[in-house]
């Protein structure tokens, strides 16, 4: 799935997205972090995680800047582009979001984080798990119809 978000960025970021932040660094926020990384250096990454700790270690090794969960939403404002990456029903409260520019979501989490409602809110774009998995199911018929 860290590869589909990856490949959906190059496809469907908006061409002036330099700031990316990252909510969340389990294993499968680390494994997108390594593939933003690899995959497109340009991006200006920070992580936000509620152990920021894990996140200190990686940046020790790593161009990311790490944000204190208490500063996430600082952080999303700042941002042109959001990934959810988190676990344990977590829910970004829309309230805090400002609407001053345009922002791209990408809702990993299972369950979903970013509230579906954003897509109302003028420049807010979701986009949810499914259509990244869409993702994966045509990148398998891809590979399975080459060989």
């Amino acid at each position: 799935v860290a590869y589909a978000i990856v490949k959906y960025l190059k496809n469907n970021a908006p061409n002036n997205a330099t700031k990316l932040l990252l909510l969340g660094f389990g294993s499968f926020g680390k494994s997108i972090a390594k593939n933003i990384l690899t995959y497109m250096p340009h991006l200006d990454l920070s992580i936000c995680n509620r152990t920021l700790d894990k996140v200190e270690d990686f940046s020790q090794y790593n161009s990311i800047t790490p944000i204190p969960w208490e500063q996430r939403y600082q952080s999303v404002n700042d941002a042109d582009i959001v990934i959810g990456a988190i676990g344990g029903g977590y829910q970004l409260n829309t309230d805090n979001i400002k609407t001053c520019k345009q922002r791209l979501f990408l809702d990993a989490s299972i369950p979903s984080i970013i509230d579906k409602g954003l897509n109302k809110l003028v420049g807010q774009y979701v986009v949810d798990v499914d259509i990244i998995s869409n993702i994966l199911t045509e990148s398998l018929q891809t590979r399975v119809t080459a060989v």
